[in-house]
């Protein structure tokens, strides 16, 4: 009986689950790698800085972080102005893009301690992109989630 009250005591203290599931934090790099038999791994890395707002999708785009989302919420959205931007497999990004200026979007779900689902915002095959921050903000909403993302085609990142 004393091991066990032990046991719970440490797990107490040191802040470990006994699940297995901890509360995850967007703020860092996350990697998906994408494997298809015959072929190269096609790897994707994201980088988020929560506290400098700052988002670097590798190869894609940079931009600054305008809302302000609960950084471990279990599902969420970035609001992402762009700085620097490319079109696909057309890399690096660069700042003087169309695109750079305009609002896109990253939704996330099912954040844990090392992994998360994530997807750019979509309308089709383009880019969902927005003028101003408030068109942004009215559209990309996590009631909205479902008009930009179909979540069965997306893949894991894991830190």
């Amino acid at each position: 009986m004393s091991v066990l009250v032990f046991l719970w005591t440490v797990l107490l203290v040191t802040g470990c689950s006994s699940n297995g599931t901890e509360p995850g934090h967007l703020d860092g790099v996350w990697i998906n790698v994408f494997r298809m038999q015959g072929e190269p791994d096609f790897i994707t890395e994201i980088r988020i800085d929560a506290e400098a707002q700052t988002i670097l999708y590798v190869d894609s785009y940079e931009g600054t972080i305008v809302n302000s989302p609960d950084w471990t919420a279990a599902h969420g959205v970035l609001i992402i102005e762009f700085t620097r931007y490319n079109d696909f497999m057309e890399p690096p990004p660069r700042s003087d893009h169309p695109n750079v200026g305009k609002f896109g979007a990253l939704y996330w779900r099912d954040l844990s301690r090392g992994s998360v689902f994530m997807a750019d915002a979509y309308i089709g095959f383009d880019p969902a992109l927005f003028d101003t921050i408030q068109e942004a903000q009215t559209n990309f909403t996590l009631h909205n989630v479902e008009t930009f993302i179909p979540w069965g085609i997306t893949g894991l990142y894991t830190k």
